[in-house]
């Protein structure tokens, strides 16, 4: 079955892809970032808030150990408030 063949990502995969949410977020927080072709800002700061906000919520059980979420929490904290300035 396809399914079988798809592995669980490792911790260190998990935690790397909640960084790059980290990064994007901040990125367009601080108006460092731009896309040929333009995108919704809105969109990709919403959806990077969500990642985390599942991440933190329903992952990191698995990661196998107790991160320091203030990383994650302060980034979707400023972007809910850049959303709400959108």
């Amino acid at each position: 079955m396809i399914g079988d063949l798809i592995e669980e990502p490792t911790p260190a995969q998990l935690l790397l892809g909640m960084d790059d949410s980290v990064a994007v977020i901040n990125d367009v927080v601080d108006e460092t970032i731009s896309y040929d072709p333009p995108i919704s800002l809105a969109a990709l700061v919403e959806a990077n808030v969500s990642h985390l906000e599942t991440m933190t919520v329903d992952r990191v059980a698995k990661l196998g150990e107790s991160p320091d979420l203030s990383t994650y929490e302060t980034a979707i904290a400023a972007g809910k408030t850049y959303l709400e300035s959108a």
